[in-house]
């Protein structure tokens, strides 16, 4: 039966079954034959037969046929062949044969028939298994794939190789990863044989197959056909391999000595012996270099055509687009590392001892190395890509929170390699320099990536999605920020808004410590890695926790590494481009370089070099010192405005600090381009002084445990909040609680480790979680209730102007919450705290104290006058500016597209010439807010003047409304309603209309009773200060802002007179706008306390019992019965109070975890007292009677 297969006569159906029955019994009887060492079949009719098989099968292939033959034919050619053909190369029995099936060419004809194969199956097991074709499992893989690993048909493989076409090697090679990629490496599939000796030789030999095919694809030859385009549509499959490799090498490891399953023999499942050698773990290990020898080839390749010789990962990696495959795949190259030592350590373990390698075979350390190198690249080229990227995004780009996580998962998995390499010991980092490179590498890079990314979005915050553009972080871009000497450098605790940058830097240090504690950094790093790293410890001060400005080793390290750049004329330009970086990011950092001594030696090494060799600093060699002076000093007096904002301080060092830091002030404003010698002798000694100062305040015990905290709050935001975390392999995302398998710390219920082992060791450390575990707990509940309060503020609001205003435009939100405090406008008002006179002239701003942000400023024309400014909110690059004198307004045209009057720097620039009072342009509209805590649509709605007349009705409802609500005469006072109803009353007096006159009258008169409302609620709320436990100095503001309140009032109606316009009246009513705000602000603390709260919930809670469910969201509308308490069907009382009502359980239910649990002890005191109030009124009228 074996001389012609498939020469049954009939139908392609009957060839092809007959075809398959062949096919089984021939793989039947080699096994028999290779188990009892003896031929069961003539090897002659063997290689006949064979030599035969692939034109039969592609004559049938190529036949018509309906869908069971094609389903026949498929099945023979990815298992039943297979398995014919492992079984007869891979067994001593056979090598007989080897020889014969050469000569004709057989060897040939079956790599060209398999190859397809491969890519076929590979799509296949990618189907869930209920819709896998008859016979299409797991098993058929090894033979298939060990089919391009056995040494009779390497020849042939080679063969090929060299002549496929570009698309069937992309085919190949795409199959082979595909199949790596999708292995189940964590459990074998169900349905399938359960020997983990067999699954974990399926491991080995899918990798050994991709390894060594991808050595040979590494040829001449068939690297010819591998252009561009094909490498860009295989790279994914490849990279998909790679970030699988973990897995696979852990699954080798642990078949390791198994012993082999028992074998059995059926017609249905042809089990293949499957014990895992060492010899085969050793070399798939080894094939392992290969593919990563293959990218590190394609990154030469392109590098090539640089002329610049430096590599340039194009098309591979050609934009932040492409670097999500490339950054998950060089996460999981970091990741091998222990499933490599685990091979390593149990091939020593073998009975027969460690099987020898063949030349050029790869050791697993080697194999580790060459993964970082490869890992190494792709950061750099993953760090280049984030460094040139710009928002908005190019079209198909994941989005920039999914970059910044795989990037920092990158971080997160090189700072536990280099903790499991320091402690494990297998990597022997001291006698492996290339490792020490490329693990650093992985660290500087990715932390850059980091802070690339975090200035790439929040550039975007500051000017817009529009925009692309944004200030580099590289060396060179760092010099160029501060190139006009007299730019605002925002310092580092100000401008932190990234959690994720913060929590970085936190583990970077920690890691390199660890590293330098390995190894001597300095032999090994050379001049490059000092560069980068330098730049790496420069972030990490800047955007990390305080608590590193204050460990002493760490500007130790980076003046070690700066001084590793060699001191020649073409160096020092990246020399002292690092340390303005450092002064630029560090502002600590750079305070003791300065006053080390190294920034008065840079004067005399600038001598003599040429202009152009300091490009990357854009300044004059004899200016350059100037702006890094300056910035030093502006961080040590912006330093000591937070510890002097901060409660705790002694008077007396708090006058300390002033008086030097004044000083320094001072001579900034006197001198903002003072030459070197001037710094050197008139700002260094002052900075010495202050920089003593700051250093005795940072050693205090308090400072010291805020810093604590910080680095606390920074390291629980990690997936593991140990930061000498060592598990590598661990999976899961980088952030706090997607670590796999991570639990979280049972008392604060904030920090998330990714073991118990790595809890303990962070509660034993001497900075351990022991003595933050509290502080994070009390940090966590104070966030909560912090929350909470700005929450119901806002909403108290927000129903103060959308539900009161009486219908005007109420489908739209009419109350926005003000955005946080933006940097320039903290450092505006913290310089104002400080008292450093002529800050900010002739610009000054009015700072919100409670958002930290400037709501307007007030600009001194060269003339005299003096106006306040604002953004129009209808034009956002425009600006605004009505005289204080005569109200009127006008509009003045900026050349950018969003204006940032937070911006001091450019509102000075702007301001201090006085070109703008000439292309001023007056407006009818006085559309301005100062200090404003409320800005709604209706605002931008009543700047039309006609808009303003035809609401005039609702306006006046409003103002008497606001004049019997609290909140809403808080909201209307405090925002720029007040002065658009002032205006719409002084348009309404000048008007021509019948009915004007009076609508104005109204409206004079309502504002004039909001006035004293709201004097009188500042009265009120000091008489009840007992009660919400209202602070004395609080009550004290409140009192005399309503004393001021009251005198400025009665002032304008003492200068008004009997007979006074209305027109008059509107204008004079101008000078209570500012006393309003002040006494809303002191309003606004009060409503936020926590008495305050508890009384208007006590208040709302009343309001609810009076309804017959007390439950708001009541949803029962087939309730009947009346719509008072106790008058609904059915209805019920709370068992506990007995003051609300509700018409079920259910609404009972959800009003108590809605909050009625927490006012239901209120409730029933203020019920009982009621109650015993009637009753002593009863009494007192009965004893009257009697």
């Amino acid at each position: 039966m074996f001389a012609e297969p498939g020469s049954a006569e009939g139908s392609e159906q009957a060839a092809a079954q007959l075809l398959e029955a062949q096919l089984q019994t021939m793989a039947v009887c080699l096994v028999t034959g290779a188990h009892v060492g003896m031929h069961v079949v003539a090897p002659e009719r063997v290689a006949n037969w064979l030599a035969a098989m692939p034109a039969l099968l592609s004559r049938l292939q190529a036949a018509p046929g309906d869908a069971s033959v094609k389903d026949i034919l498929e099945q023979a050619q990815l298992c039943h062949l297979p398995a014919v053909c492992h079984t007869l190369f891979t067994s001593g029995t056979y090598r007989e044969l080897d020889a014969p099936l050469q000569r004709r060419g057989v060897t040939g004809q079956l790599v060209a028939q398999l190859a397809p194969a491969v890519s076929r199956l590979a799509v296949l097991l990618s189907l869930p298994p209920e819709r896998r074709p008859p016979g299409i499992t797991w098993a058929a893989a090894r033979p298939l794939a060990a089919l391009f690993t056995v040494l009779p048909l390497n020849g042939a493989v080679e063969q090929w190789l060299g002549q496929a076409s570009s698309s069937q090697l992309v085919a190949l090679l795409a199959g082979a990863a595909q199949l790596v990629a999708q292995l189940p490496a964590e459990q074998w599939p169900e349905g399938l044989p359960a020997a983990a000796d067999e699954h974990a030789a399926t491991a080995t030999t899918l990798c050994l197959c991709l390894g060594m095919l991808g050595q040979k694809a590494a040829f001449p030859r068939a690297a010819r056909a591998l252009g561009s385009a094909q490498r860009k549509r295989l790279a994914p499959t490849l990279l998909a391999a790679v970030a699988q490799l973990p897995g696979v090498l852990q699954l080798m490891a642990a078949g390791l000595g198994l012993p082999a399953a028992p074998q059995q023999h059926n017609s249905d499942v042809l089990r293949i012996k499957s014990a895992a050698s060492g010899q085969g773990v050793s070399l798939a290990v080894s094939s392992v270099s290969s593919l990563t020898a293959l990218l590190q080839g394609w990154f030469d390749d392109d590098a090539s055509s640089n002329p610049d010789g430096q590599p340039q990962p194009v098309p591979l990696l050609r934009g932040i687009g492409d670097a999500l495959p490339w950054a998950r795949a060089a996460t999981a190259a970091l990741r091998c590392g222990p499933a490599l030592a685990a091979i390593d350590r149990r091939l020593d373990q073998l009975p027969g001892g460690r099987p020898p390698l063949s030349p050029g075979d790869v050791p697993s350390w080697g194999v580790l190395e060459q993964l970082l190198l490869l890992t190494a690249r792709v950061v750099t080229a993953v760090s280049a890509c984030a460094d040139a990227a710009t928002l908005p995004l190019p079209p198909g780009c994941p989005p920039l929170a999914e970059l910044r996580a795989v990037v920092w998962s990158l971080h997160t998995a090189g700072c536990r390699f280099i903790h499991w390499a320091a402690a494990d010991g297998w990597c022997r980092l001291v006698h492996h320099p290339p490792l020490v490179r490329s693990v650093l590498r992985v660290l500087n890079e990715s932390i850059k990536a980091q802070f690339d990314l975090h200035t790439v979005e929040q550039d975007n915050e500051r000017h817009g999605s529009s925009s692309g553009s944004r200030a580099g972080s590289g060396g060179g871009s760092g010099g160029g920020g501060a190139g006009g000497g007299g730019s605002s450098v925002i310092p580092r605790k100000l401008a932190r808004t990234c959690k994720e940058l913060e929590a970085t830097c936190a583990a970077h240090w920690p890691a390199v410590q660890a590293l330098a504690a390995a190894c001597n950094l300095q032999q090994i790093v050379g001049v490059p890695g000092c560069s980068k790293l330098a730049i790496s410890l420069a972030v990490c001060m800047g955007k990390g926790p305080v608590q590193l400005s204050t460990d002493a080793d760490l500007p130790c390290m980076f003046e070690g590494m700066l001084g590793l750049v060699p001191r020649t004329p073409s160096t020092r330009s990246t020399h002292y481009s690092l340390v303005f970086l450092a002064a630029e990011l560090a502002p600590r950092l750079a305070a003791l370089l300065v006053t080390s001594g190294r920034s008065e030696a840079m004067p005399r090494e600038l001598q003599g070099i040429d202009p152009t060799q300091l490009a990357s600093v854009r300044m004059p060699p004899g200016d350059f010192i100037s702006p890094a002076w300056r910035i030093t000093a502006d961080a040590l007096c912006l330093e000591v405005v937070e510890l002097i904002s901060r409660a705790g301080l002694p008077p007396a060092t708090i006058e300390a600090l002033r008086t030097p830091a004044i000083a320094l002030g001072e001579l900034l404003v006197q001198h903002p381009g003072a030459r070197a010698a001037q710094v050197r002798r008139k700002q260094l000694p002052l900075m010495k002084e202050l920089l003593k100062l700051l250093q005795q305040v940072w050693e205090l015990p308090e400072q010291q445990e805020a810093a604590r905290l910080e680095t606390a709050q920074a390291a629980a935001t990690r997936a593991c909040a140990y930061l000498r975390c060592a598990n590598v392999g661990g999976g899961g995302g980088p952030a706090a609680g997607q670590g796999s398998g991570s639990s979280r710390c049972s008392a604060c219920r904030v920090a998330w480790y990714c073991g118990e082992s790595r809890s303990h060791a962070d509660w034993r450390g001497p900075t351990g979680h022991r003595k933050s575990c509290k502080a994070l707990a009390a940090a966590k509940a104070a966030r909560r209730r912090a929350a909470v309060v700005d929450k119901r503020m806002l909403l108290m609001a927000a129903a103060g102007a959308g539900i009161l205003l009486l219908g005007v435009r109420s489908g739209q939100t009419l109350a926005t919450r003000m955005r946080n405090g933006k940097d320039e406008a903290e450092l505006a008002y913290r310089a104002s705290q400080l008292g450093i006179p002529g800050v900010g002239a002739p610009v000054r701003p009015i700072i919100n104290k409670q958002t930290l942000q400037a709501d307007a400023l007030v600009v001194q024309a060269p003339d005299g006058r003096q106006f306040t400014v604002t953004v129009d909110p209808q034009a956002p690059s425009r600006l605004l500016l009505q005289d204080t004198a005569s109200r009127s307004v006008y509009a003045l045209q900026t050349k950018v597209d969003r204006v940032n009057i937070n911006n001091s720097l450019a509102m000075r620039l702007l301001f201090g010439d006085e070109q703008w009072v000439g292309q001023l342009r007056q407006l009818r509209v006085a559309a301005l807010s100062r200090a404003a805590a409320v800005e709604g649509n209706i605002v931008s709605q009543l700047q039309d003047p006609a808009e303003r007349a035809q609401q005039a009705e609702r306006l006046i409802s409003l103002t008497e409304a606001a004049a019997e609500s609290g909140h809403l005469a808080v909201v209307v006072a405090s925002g720029g309603l007040l002065s658009l109803l002032l205006q719409t009353a002084a348009e309404l007096a000048r008007s021509s209309e019948d009915d004007a006159p009076q609508q104005a009258c109204e409206l004079l008169d309502g504002l004039g009773c909001l006035v004293e409302f709201l004097a009188n609620a500042t009265s009120s709320a000091v008489d009840n200060a007992t009660e919400t436990g209202m602070p004395d100095s609080l009550a004290a503001k409140l009192k005399q802002a309503a004393r001021a309140l009251r005198q400025q009032r009665q002032q304008v109606l003492a200068g008004l007179g009997s007979d006074a316009s209305l027109a008059d009246r509107a204008d004079q009513l101008w000078h209570l706008v500012q006393p309003a705000a002040d006494a809303v602000t002191l309003l606004h603390q009060w409503l936020k306390l926590p008495g305050t709260i508890k009384q208007q919930q006590l208040v709302a809670s009343q309001a609810a019992a009076a309804r017959s469910c007390a439950y708001l969201r009541c949803a029962n509308v087939a309730g009947q019965g009346g719509p008072a308490a106790g008058q609904g069907v059915g209805s019920m009382r709370c068992s506990a109070c007995h003051a609300v009502w509700y018409c079920g359980t259910a609404c009972s239910h959800a009003d108590w975890r809605a909050g009625h649990k927490r006012m239901c002890e209120l409730l029933a005191a203020e019920r009982q007292a009621a109650k015993a109030a009637r009753a002593a009124g009863a009494a007192a009228q009965a004893a009257k009677l009697q």
